[in-house]
Order: structure tokens, then C-alpha cells, then sequence
């Protein structure tokens, strides 16, 4: 036995009545069907409340819409109950008494209920509300109600299977109903069967009466409610209920809405009621409405209508009250407010910049390029004036200090202050100059990182629209094969087809599931790896910004000028090849080192006949000194000359290797080759880049055009998924048909919806391989680069296409 749910805004408790002829009483003879006959319908409320109008509207259209070519339908101000059984049912005897109403169709908990246990119905009726048939001892004979002029509408799902969503999502202890009176007056049994199912999850229930003001209601919430069902709230203004689902969130709560998935925009955690529900139930009543007014008994039409469900989750209040539902509950669920509000918002010129800021492989090469600066200069401080300074100390045995005649003590401590200058050193020289070709190489490497630096975050931040885009798709695909399942359900209850096609959708949910949750790991993975090259947080969200092909800063539109006929194509090529090797900084960096090589080879060639030419100086002091030595020879009267403390010396020096058995000449040659590798490397890297700037382009080409097929792809593929659709619902083709149609169209939608993101990330490629990125110039830059592109064209006599 089902228990009661899906308490949707048909709670609103709407009696449409119709009687006989105006003024008349009512036969017992089906309406007579006349061209245009007037037909009166009087709404019959369960209670006032401020959203009725809005549903009165939809069910008004869907009935006037079906059976205006017959019937001139009008509509007589609403009959409304007070919210109990008596009062309900005072108002249906109105209505029935009423000689202006022709047909009754309930539509309400409470009048749907009295209705339906009527004995006789003065009136033909629909019931469009019945909670459950069997807990409600409502009549049911094949299908129908078998009672004449009555019909009703089994429009409420299994409540349990709800409670069961609510737990999964947000597992619980003990769970409160609120707003529940109505549907326990009209079905006694409904507590019971919700206290049953329950104690399945081993939950404890509290039904709660409603208050007069939200403040009131959440008061009466006992302390230990960890989750709360809402029910049908209707005597609530918006700013009321939206009052109480803020102190729902408050209080941390899981919420689930029986009533609308509306609510769940609004706050409420957790909704199973499907989008367009209400407006599904009405359309059944008009369609009730038209077969009774064409002539069928009410008694005979069917009384059950298939339930769907959709699970719906509002991840930010999950977010504000500590939820995290698994990734299995994500799956299948439709999810509101997923992206996380408040973070920072990437567009891919923004991804570009703050990686040029921000790129620890970039900081990297920053550092390698300051280290060199230094090294420079350590080559260029051996050019210039070295002073050095030393202090001796040194001690002589005492017949060694007696035999220099007083010339030397035992025992002297000597400063000494020297000056050395190169005046003209060849290998110094080179060493400076080759070094500075090195930091130029190595400056052009750094732009070498840079430019990577750039492509890598940019087609990560491209990869990411497209993991979101494929996301999507999948969330679109797993709904479409819901449907099916509930076509595969219709086409089993007529005798179609047997329960092997709901077995084989519900193996199709499975998998598509899993490649939901495959497309999420994939859209994080991106993420992250974004991240990465921003040297941010891995896990920090981010919200994207969709490229657009026709921003004039990526002068991506050039591809439609340029690239959609071989002609002015090939002359394209020509250009960025030409642009590519003008400014690639590999190729500049290989010029460093060929320079550099070249100076090598000449301080090889100049070191067999060029001196090193250098100038000394020193000035030296006696600073003390003690001990034997200090009496000359010990002669009377002879007296050998001293020198005083203080010496100097100042000496020019010329030096030249005079035979170093081959060195200088293993030197040059190897030098020589070493130039004439870098020559050959020079060449080879060319051919590289150029075939670089010339693939990407190609690719990025074949890209371009591939945006329009795959969106004509598209198309087709949704079109043949249409009437492969339709002819599934009408049993005409098999499951496998259809199975193979959603394939295409899922493949094809895969292949439209990433189209443009895959050329934008070809486009950046070859951006990549002819060394600048447009969109990072300025606006002067950018305009000039177009002028030079139109003049190359115009110098090789060839005239681009107009875009239009």
C-alpha cells in the first residue's frame, strides 16, 4: 500500500463544478454536446489562501485551451471552504445546488475526499486529488471509480519513497510534519502509515500544527528535530513562507517540499515532485473534463496517473546547514545553486595574466634569469681593478736568523697591500661577452616559459568550459533516459511492450549515472589543473566566463576570414610563419649562443699570437719582530745597511703559452664545431617552428569548420531523436531504435557543445607556436597586426573574405 504524498499544489483544494443547463436541474443524460455550448465552471476552495489564483489560472487555460472549439467555457468566482471537512463540504453542496454549475471537478485534499465518498452525485465530477485510494476506501472498479458521474485522480506518489530521498540526502533521527491537517482529516490512517515508515529508517515523527506566524512555528519545533516535511502551507504569504524556510536554515534543518519543487528555489532542501507537475495534473483534469463533456460517463475514465519523480537538491542550503549528500545521491539528482556563491570570477585573459604573475615554473625561470644578471657582472668585475690584502707571520730557527747578518729575526710579522689590473686579457674579455650572450639566451628562455606558461592556462581554462559543458550534457542525457523509462512504463501498462524495456532504461539510468559522475571527476580534474598553473589553492571554486569566438581581442574571427578557403588559407600560413620566426624565442635564444659560440672561436684563434697584458703593484710593511738575528756580524765597528720596514713593487707582465701540445689548436677546432652545430640547430629549429605554426594552424582550421558541422549534427541527430521518440511512445519502433537515436544524439550534442572551446584551444596553439598571443596586446598592437595581415595579403595578391 502506498502512503500518500506528492502533496502538490493541488492541496489548494479547487472544486470546479459544472452543472446542467443554466437555470435548470440536472438529468441524469450525459451534457448534450452542441457547437460552442456554453459551459459554466465554479471553483470551490478548501480554504483562502494567496497563491490560488495562480493555480486557478494554470488549470483555467489548460481546460479552455482543450475544449474551446466545442464549448464556450466561463468561469464563476471561486466557492471557498474554511480549511475543515464541515466547511469543505458545505461549500460542494453549494456548488451542486447552485443552477448555474454544470460539472464538478474537485480539486483538493479535502473536497477531492468528500467528493469521492458522496453516494450520489447530482453532477458529473472529477476528483483530481485523491491522497490514496485504498487508505481513503475510495470506490475502484477496473481502472475507474465505477461510480457514475465520478472520476478522480490518483495524482499523490508514495511518501515513503520521499522520506527515503529526504534521508539519503540528509540521514536523520527524528523528522517533523508541518502543516499536515487537512490530509489527516481526510485520510485517518496517513499517521499511522507515516509512523511505519518511519521506523524503517529508525526515525521517530512529530506532526506539528501550524501557527499563526513562522516565528510561532519554528518555536513549537521541539530541540531535538534534526528534519522537517513540509506540507501544503497555503494561508502563508511568500514573505512568510520564505520567513520560515530561513529559520529552517537556520536551525539546520533538512527540509522537504511535498508540495511544489518551486520551494526547494526558495530554500528547501530536498523536492522528489518533478518540474512541471502541477502544470501535468492540470492538464489531466482538462482532459477528464472534455471527454465527460463529449459524452463519456465520469464513472468509466481512468483514475490513475503515472508518477514521476525527480529528485531536486538546493546544494546551497545543503552547504548552509552542513549537508553533503554522496556522490551517488548527486547523480541522479537536479541540482540548484551548485556553483558556490561569492568566489572569484576567471575569464581566460584574466586565466593568462594571473599565470604570467603567478606560474612557479615561470617564478622559476624569473630566477634563473636574475642569477645570470650576477653572473654577468662577476664576469665583468675581472675586467677591473683587483686589491687584495695579507698578513704573514714568519718564524726561522735561531742559527738560520744568526746567519743572515742581521737581516732577518727569528721571528717577523709582515701586511702586505697588492693591486692587480688587467689592461687587456683576451679570454677575460670573452668570458664577459659570452656571458652576456648567455643572458640572453637565458632571457629568451624565459619567454620561452613564458609563452607556455600562457597556452597551458589558457587551454587548461578552455578545457574546463568544455568539462562543464560535457557535464551538462550528461545531466540533460540522464533525464532523457528518465523519460524513456517512463515511456518504456506506459508502453508496458497498454501491452506494447514487456517489463525487459524498463529493465533495460533502468540499466541505462546506471550507466549514464556513472558517466555523470566520470564528467564531475573530469570538470574537477580541469579544475585543478587550472589551479595549478595559477599557483592558487587546488581545491579553490571559481566561476568561468564563457569565451565568445567574437571577441575582437582574440582575433579569433580572423579564422573566418582567413581560413575557410585553401587560397587565402595557404596565404595566411605564410604570414604567421613568417610573424613566427620574425619573433620566436627559441630561435633568438639559439642567436645568443651562436654569438656567444662565435666569440668563443675567436679568443681561441687570438690566444696563439695576442698576449695577456696586466699590471701589479704591492706595498709591503715590517710590522714587528723579535728574537735571534738582530746583532749582524758581530764585528766591532762594522755595521752591514739595513733595509727600512717598507717595501713596494710595481711590474708590468706580458704573457703568451708558448707551446701547450695542441690545446689551443683542440680549442679552436672544437670551438669551430661547436658554431657550426648551433648553425645546423638553428636550422633544424626553424623547420620545427615553422611545421609547428603550419600544423596548429591546420588543426585549428579543421576545428573552425567543425563548429557548424557538429551544430548541423546536432540538429539532425535532435530531430531523428523526435520521431524516433514519438514512434517509441506509439509503439512503432523498439527500445533499440531509440537506444541507438540518444546515443547519436548524445555524441553528436558532445561534439556541438565542445566544438568551440576545441578551436579556441587549437587557436591558442598556433598563437603558442608563432610566439605572441593577440589577445594579450594592446588594442594599438592588435589594430596594427591587422594591417600588416591585409597588407601581406595584398602584396601576395590575394583578397580575404568579408565575415559577415
Amino acid at each position: 500500500m502506498s502512503i500518500p504524498t506528492r502533496l502538490s499544489a493541488a492541496f489548494l483544494g479547487v472544486v470546479v463544478l459544472l452543472s446542467g443547463t443554466p437555470g435548470g436541474a440536472v438529468d441524469d443524460l450525459p451534457i448534450e454536446v452542441r457547437s460552442r455550448a456554453l459551459v459554466r465552471i465554479g471553483i470551490v476552495l478548501d480554504g483562502p489562501w494567496r497563491r490560488s489564483l495562480e493555480l486557478q489560472e494554470v488549470l483555467r487555460d489548460e481546460i479552455t485551451q482543450l475544449v474551446r472549439q466545442e464549448f464556450d467555457v466561463r468561469f464563476t468566482d471561486p466557492i471557498v471552504g474554511d480549511w475543515t471537512g464541515p466547511g469543505v463540504r458545505r461549500a460542494l453542496d453549494r456548488a451542486y445546488a447552485s443552477p448555474g454549475v454544470d460539472l464538478v471537478v474537485a480539486f483538493g485534499v479535502l473536497a477531492s475526499n468528500d467528493a469521492a465518498h458522496r453516494s450520489n452525485l447530482p453532477k458529473p465530477t472529477v476528483a483530481p486529488f485523491i491522497v490514496d485510494r485504498e487508505l481513503q476506501e475510495v470506490p475502484f472498479v477496473d481502472g475507474a471509480s465505477g461510480v457514475r458521474n465520478l472520476n478522480y485522480i490518483v495524482a499523490a506518489g508514495d511518501l515513503s519513497v520521499e522520506i527515503q530521498a529526504l534521508h539519503e540526502v540528509a540521514p536523520f533521527e527524528v523528522l517533523a510534519f508541518l502543516g499536515f491537517e487537512q490530509a489527516i482529516e481526510a485520510v485517518p490512517a496517513f499517521e499511522d502509515d507515516v509512523r511505519k515508515a518511519a521506523r524503517e529508517l529508525e526515525a521517530e515523527v512529530v506532526f506539528l500544527p501550524h501557527a499563526d506566524t513562522p516565528e510561532a512555528t519554528l518555536s513549537a519545533l521541539p530541540a531535538h528535530v534534526d528534519a522537517i516535511v513540509i506540507g501544503p502551507l497555503f494561508w502563508l504569504s511568500p514573505a512568510e513562507f520564505q520567513r520560515l524556510v530561513d529559520g529552517i536554515t537556520t536551525r539546520r534543518l533538512a527540509s522537504l517540499a511535498l508540495v511544489d519543487v518551486e520551494e526547494v528555489q526558495q530554500g528547501i532542501l530536498v523536492s522528489l515532485s518533478p518540474r512541471g507537475d502541477t502544470s501535468r495534473l492540470a492538464r489531466r483534469v482538462a482532459v477528464n473534463v472534455q471527454s465527460i463533456l463529449l459524452g463519456e460517463d465520469a464513472g468509466t475514465l481512468p483514475v490513475a496517473l503515472a508518477q514521476r519523480e525527480e529528485l531536486t537538491i538546493n546544494m546551497a542550503s545543503a552547504r548552509a546547514i552542513g549537508v553533503s549528500p554522496r556522490w551517488e545521491v548527486l547523480s541522479r539528482a537536479v541540482l540548484l545553486n551548485d556553483e558556490i556563491q561569492g568566489v572569484r570570477t576567471l575569464s581566460l585573459r584574466q586565466a593568462a595574466t594571473e599565470a604570467i604573475e603567478a606560474n612557479l615554473d615561470l617564478r622559476v625561470a624569473d630566477r634563473d634569469v636574475t642569477a645570470g644578471m650576477e653572473s654577468v657582472r662577476r664576469q665583468r668585475a675581472e675586467l677591473l681593478p683587483q686589491i687584495a690584502g695579507r698578513t704573514t707571520g714568519t718564524i726561522i730557527d735561531d742559527d738560520r736568523a744568526e746567519a743572515s747578518a742581521g737581516t732577518t729575526r727569528a721571528r717577523t710579522v709582515t701586511g702586505a697591500v697588492g693591486l692587480s689590473q688587467s689592461v687587456y686579457s683576451d679570454p677575460l674579455w670573452a668570458g664577459f661577452q659570452i656571458e652576456r650572450y648567455d643572458q640572453r639566451s637565458r632571457e629568451y628562455e624565459r619567454e620561452v616559459v613564458r609563452l607556455d606558461v600562457v597556452r597551458d592556462a589558457t587551454v587548461a581554462y578552455l578545457d574546463v568550459l568544455r568539462r562543464v559543458a560535457l557535464e551538462r550534457i550528461e545531466r540533460e542525457n540522464l533525464d532523457l533516459t528518465r523519460k524513456n523509462l517512463e515511456l518504456a512504463q506506459v508502453r508496458v501498462s497498454v501491452g506494447v511492450s514487456d517489463r525487459s524495456d524498463e529493465y533495460r532504461w533502468e540499466s541505462e539510468i546506471a550507466n549514464d549515472r556513472r558517466a555523470l559522475i566520470d564528467a564531475i571527476a573530469a570538470r574537477r580534474q580541469a579544475e585543478y589543473d587550472l589551479n595549478r598553473i595559477l599557483n592558487r589553492p587546488i581545491e579553490e571554486a571559481f566561476d568561468t566566463v564563457e569565451a565568445d569566438i567574437n571577441d575582437p581581442r582574440l582575433l579569433s574571427q580572423s579564422a573566418a576570414r582567413y581560413v575557410d578557403r585553401p587560397a587565402t588559407f595557404t596565404v595566411f600560413r605564410d604570414f604567421m610563419v613568417e610573424r613566427g620566426l620574425a619573433q620566436s624565442p627559441e630561435l633568438r635564444s639559439i642567436d645568443a649562443n651562436i654569438a656567444a659560440q662565435q666569440r668563443v672561436l675567436v679568443s681561441a684563434k687570438r690566444s696563439f699570437w695576442l698576449p695577456d697584458f696586466s699590471v701589479r703593484a704591492e706595498y709591503a710593511d715590517r710590522l714587528s719582530e723579535d728574537g735571534a738575528g738582530g746583532d749582524g756580524l758581530g764585528i766591532p765597528g762594522f755595521e752591514l745597511p739595513r733595509p727600512d720596514d717598507q717595501d713596494w713593487t710595481v711590474s708590468l707582465e706580458a704573457s703568451l703559452p708558448l707551446f701547450t701540445s695542441g690545446a689551443r689548436l683542440a680549442e679552436m677546432r672544437r670551438a669551430n664545431e661547436d658554431l657550426l652545430r648551433l648553425k645546423t640547430f638553428t636550422r633544424a629549429t626553424a623547420q620545427r617552428v615553422e611545421q609547428d605554426i603550419r600544423s596548429s594552424l591546420l588543426q585549428a582550421q579543421a576545428s573552425f569548420t567543425a563548429i557548424r558541422l557538429t551544430r548541423e549534427s546536432a540538429d539532425a541527430a535532435r530531430k531523428n531523436l523526435d520521431l524516433v521518440t514519438d514512434s517509441y511512445s506509439r509503439g512503432v519502433v523498439g527500445i533499440i531504435t531509440l537506444l541507438d537515436a540518444q546515443n547519436a544524439s548524445l555524441v553528436a550534442e558532445q561534439g556541438a557543445a565542445t566544438a568551440v572551446f576545441s578551436f579556441l584551444s587549437d587557436w591558442m596553439r598556433s598563437q603558442r607556436a608563432a610566439g605572441s598571443f593577440d589577445f594579450l596586446l594592446p588594442a594599438e598592437e592588435r589594430k596594427a597586426l591587422v594591417q600588416q595581415l591585409d597588407e601581406f595579403f595584398a602584396a601576395a595578391g590575394a583578397r580575404p573574405e568579408r565575415v559577415r
